[in-house]
């Protein structure tokens, strides 16, 4: 059996009261996936037993991501035999295992584009993490681009981004989730959610600017529905983990930001993100009692790995200051908080065998 660690921790929903501002939605015309197969660029090499395959930085070059977000890592030996390519997306399992260890959001095939992998080319990895609050990633999400430079603006900028992608992310879930004939209060749940996460972004869009930040439009690639084994690692992911830490990170920054402002828009999102984190939850318990032990397996070892990418991670990188504003936990502080959510996950979150 699988049991939700934020079992009872309901809040209540609340608008903001604030005027209707410039809505950062996201970008419905992303072009659609390719079809096209891995076999020529990604294929593992065939001395990949005589390779170490110890996945490296790739040059700084690469690095044009200002806010900390990714990081691009090469694959010396090619892909691993076993990886599951969606156009340039690559499975969880994967993604968690390539990118060193970081506190792993998605990852992407870097030499890769509409058209398909680009032959015979390196095999690097997108490697895209966040430190902070931030909404459900919808699959084919493309890196952000903060570049205002204004420590707190940015921090907000980055929230915003990640919170207008979850409007998608909370569409495409409801939709699956119809598809795979998940109960009604699941689909109705996740309507909810992307009416919130609309809510979540304009406010956190509002902060941003008015701290000299500036949002970018998200920018998603549109994709086949999953499975529901890969619908499930998603929900691990984003949802039980992801989601869940947000809501606990959003809760400490709502009770220690400077700022009143903050502290008000910070209070909603967090009760908002605690039900969407317990909709995770819910969702995982459902769909594990549908699949095979295999697959059941599968999905365990995904919440395992997504909760030691947690573990590992390191704190974000900010100024006393600006820290302070925001209230973003010190990293003794974050580490503890690690500490408290994945022990309570590891004795609480159980699927069965």
């Amino acid at each position: 059996m699988l049991a939700s660690p934020l079992a009872g921790a309901v809040a209540c929903h609340a608008d903001d009261g604030e005027g209707a501002i410039d809505d950062a939605s996201i970008d419905e015309s992303s072009a659609h996936a390719t079809d096209a197969s891995p076999k020529d660029a990604a294929r593992p090499r065939e001395d990949a037993a005589m390779c170490e395959s110890v996945p490296t930085i790739v040059d700084a070059s690469y690095e044009d991501v200002p806010d900390g977000c990714a990081s691009y890592h090469l694959l010396p030996c090619g892909l691993p035999r076993d990886a599951s390519v969606n156009g340039c997306w690559l499975d969880l399992g994967t993604c968690a295992a390539s990118c060193g260890g970081q506190d792993l959001l998605y990852c992407l095939l870097v030499n890769c584009s509409d058209a398909g992998i680009v032959p015979d080319a390196a095999v690097i990895l997108d490697c895209t993490s966040c430190n902070g609050i931030a909404g459900r990633r919808p699959r084919g999400l493309h890196a952000a681009r903060v570049r205002s430079r204004a420590p707190i603006g940015d921090y907000f900028a980055s929230m915003a981004h990640l919170e207008s992608a979850s409007v998608r992310a909370f569409r495409d879930l409801e939709r699956w989730l119809r598809a795979f004939d998940a109960p009604a209060r699941l689909t109705r749940a996740a309507n909810d959610a992307a009416t919130d996460e609309r809510r979540h972004a304009r406010a956190a869009s509002r902060l941003a600017r008015r701290f000299g930040g500036s949002p970018p439009r998200p920018r998603v690639r549109r994709v086949p529905q999953p499975s529901l084994v890969e619908l499930l690692e998603d929900d691990a992911v984003e949802g039980c983990i992801g989601e869940t830490f947000g809501a606990l990170l959003a809760t400490w920054q709502a009770e220690r930001a400077s700022d009143p402002r903050i502290r008000r828009t910070l209070r909603r999102i967090a009760a908002d993100e605690t039900q969407h984190a317990a909709l995770a939850w819910e969702i995982l318990a459902w769909g594990a009692s549908l699949l095979c032990a295999p697959d059941r397996r599968r999905v365990q070892r995904t919440l395992e790995g997504a909760l030691a990418a947690l573990e590992r991670r390191p704190a974000r990188p900010m100024s006393e200051t600006a820290r302070r504003v925001v209230g973003h936990p010190a990293p003794p502080e974050e580490r503890r908080l690690v500490r408290q959510l994945t022990r309570l996950v590891r004795t609480e979150a159980l699927l069965a065998s």
